[in-house]
């Protein structure tokens, strides 16, 4: 927890905000190391069901579709789709 805090200082110090997300990866990763597979799963289906709205919400929100340019939406569908096919 303290390693999340120090984390999120330092992103705050730098202004590079799009580390967030991946430090949230990388935490995720790092208590699944942790935890094997004694993880406290009523806990993690709690906190889950409370912060899913707000991580898709904040991640949808750094979303600029000003700089994005109209030649990918073809490929991101594309990705969208061969993952949910693959799912």
């Amino acid at each position: 927890m303290t390693f999340l805090l120090i984390f999120i200082v330092i992103v705050e110090v730098t202004h590079y905000h799009e580390a967030l997300f991946v430090g949230t990866l990388c935490f995720a990763y790092v208590l699944h190391i942790f935890w094997g597979q004694d993880k406290p799963q009523k806990q993690i289906n709690y906190s889950l069901k409370f912060f899913k709205p707000f991580l898709f919400g904040t991640i949808g929100a750094a979303i600029n579709f000003d700089e994005m340019e109209f030649s990918l939406i073809p490929l991101a569908i594309l990705v969208i789709m061969s993952a949910l096919f693959v799912r």
